[in-house]
């Protein structure tokens, strides 16, 4: 019993530290994004955000963005590396030198500056 105890705890500790759980949740909130950008379903592109991004971007979460920004959330090249420090993450791409920022809020992996 003692043995599956610790098991148990050791296995929640690693699942916290970054793991792949992380980076398969991450590559699934950039997938959704890009789908909701390209599907111009705003609502759900923007939710897909920190509430800080949106501030940052408001008039890209307005009824109406305009299309360059929809061009440029729509392309995205895929991803080549993802670096996970608690519940912050670093997201690189293969075609470009920028990156994508994530922060985990409430469990969710949500998109906080690229």
């Amino acid at each position: 019993m003692r043995r599956v105890m610790l098991t148990t705890v050791a296995a929640f500790a690693l699942a916290g530290c970054g793991s792949g759980e992380d980076e398969k949740q991450i590559r699934a909130t950039l997938d959704a994004s890009a789908r909701a950008w390209q599907q111009q379903d705003y609502e759900r592109a923007c939710a897909l955000l920190t509430e800080a991004r949106r501030r940052d971007y408001s008039d890209v979460c307005d009824p109406s963005p305009n299309e360059a920004v929809l061009t440029l959330f729509a392309k995205e090249s895929p991803i080549s590396d993802i670096d996970v420090d608690g519940d912050a993450a670093v997201v690189r791409r293969e075609d470009d030198d920028d990156t994508t920022r994530m922060r985990k809020v409430d469990g969710r992996w949500l998109i906080d500056a690229g």
